[in-house]
């Protein structure tokens, strides 16, 4: 199929010289565009299969080059164009080689690939030369003519010219439309994979049936509606750091609840209910019990609100960290057979107490039950439909969530779980 393609001759464009003016209405594909087409036009797939035939477009496809000068700027190399019919056959023969289906895109960017000249007698692409392989395309390169007089385009109008000069530079603009897609697109995935994030924790509380399940009504007053997914048990972490030294760990807070719990109480407002049954835990490191930030916020290391403080030494703290965040997900040494239950980790913007869990020897993936994590910005900018995350203050007051001593590990832990309830629940309601 291929070799039956790589023998079209293009007949039309045969006896043409350099300089020579064709067709009107023919329509012209920018060669910088064309050498360009897989990067802004391909998907990951696809692109590593045809990306080989793009780096020898040149050897052994017909090409018949066009030149146009810029008359704004006629010392600058012309732009080279090759006929679409010619870029469109060479699509082909790269689809039947690798076994794709490449097109040009339809509406406003495959339009940059159909381009025609000469509109209100403005200068047309002049013939260059047919090159089959990388060394023609040198030689004709090497003899392109001097602008014509007809290039200048004395006479055309502004608006014409600037029509023009916008299509020569097309793939300029074509890599800032091409861009812009590709942020919109990629916007849209991280709204959803947000979305997703609402909706698995929903699943997880009842709130919400696994796929193929028609979803019933959920009312604040009355007990979950679905079975649980996953029987997990939610662990809301944050842990406070010296602003001087990130590597200097101060407090850890923990907050837990094991979903079996919401079985038989209705969630309430805001899931006010739920939040009565979490499990509250502050670890103050004793060797920096007295140090405080103060510089980029206000610590508050002794003013946990949801019970007393914990003092584990430095030495300790990475066991008891782990025992709290294992104690209600993994199976008992009594029972080998019996599986861990799924633990989720909690965070507002997680990654950055990932690290620092991290950093006192806490892996999460080697937590007994980890399966992945919650994160209640993500949650609550899905929920809102906000272009960017809000600080968990903000977000406890969107959901009127009253909050005291934020900055202290033990309170922010409590809230950001509470956060995931009240927003789980709102998420289903509202």
């Amino acid at each position: 199929m291929a070799q039956q393609l790589r023998t079209e001759g293009f007949d039309q464009f045969k006896g043409l010289k350099a300089g020579e003016l064709f067709a009107m209405s023919l329509p012209f594909t920018p060669w910088e565009l064309a050498t360009t087409y897989p990067a802004m036009y391909i998907g990951k797939a696809n692109r590593p299969r045809a990306e080989p035939y793009f780096e020898d477009i040149l050897e052994g496809n017909t090409w018949d080059f066009f030149y146009l000068y810029n008359p704004r700027s006629l010392e600058e190399a012309p732009k080279l164009f090759v006929p679409t019919v010619q870029f469109e056959h060479f699509l082909r023969i790269v689809n039947a080689l690798a076994g794709i289906r490449l097109t040009i895109p339809p509406g406003v960017p495959g339009s940059k690939f159909h381009l025609k000249f000469g509109e209100g007698c403005s200068p047309r692409p002049r013939f260059l030369g047919r090159s089959i392989c990388e060394s023609d395309f040198t030689n004709i390169r090497l003899k392109t003519p001097i602008h014509h007089d007809d290039d200048v385009g004395k006479g055309v109008s502004e608006a014409v010219i600037d029509d023009l000069v916008r299509k020569l530079h097309v793939l300029k603009f074509a890599k800032k439309e091409a861009k812009k897609e590709k942020n919109a697109k990629r916007r849209e995935e991280a709204n959803m994979r947000r979305l997703d994030g609402i909706r698995s924790v929903q699943r997880m509380l009842g709130l919400r049936p696994v796929a193929g399940v028609s979803a019933r009504q959920v009312d604040i007053e009355q007990v979950i509606p679905h079975d649980r997914e996953l029987d997990a048990v939610f662990a809301a972490v944050d842990i406070e750091v010296a602003e001087e030294s990130h590597s200097v760990i101060l407090e850890v807070g923990i907050s837990i609840l094991d979903t079996r719990e919401v079985v038989n109480v209705p969630p309430g407002i805001n899931a006010q209910n739920w939040s009565s049954l979490i499990e509250y835990h502050h670890l103050l490191v004793y060797e920096t019990r007295f140090q405080r930030n103060y510089k980029y916020c206000h610590g508050c290391p002794d003013a946990f609100n949801f019970g007393t403080s914990e003092t584990p030494r430095l030495g300790e703290l990475t066991g008891r960290v782990r025992a709290l965040l294992a104690q209600h997900t993994a199976a008992p040494a009594s029972n080998p057979m019996q599986r861990n239950r799924t633990l989720i980790l909690v965070g507002h913007d997680i990654a950055a107490d990932l690290n620092y869990l991290q950093d006192i020897d806490v892996n999460p993936g080697q937590l007994p039950g980890f399966l992945g994590c919650a994160d209640t910005k993500d949650m609550h900018q899905a929920w809102r439909s906000c272009p960017s995350g809000c600080n968990l203050g903000a977000v406890c007051g969107d959901l009127e969530i009253p909050t005291r001593n934020l900055h202290n590990a033990g309170n922010d832990a409590a809230y950001t779980l509470q956060a995931m309830l009240a927003l789980a629940v709102r998420a289903r309601i509202d």
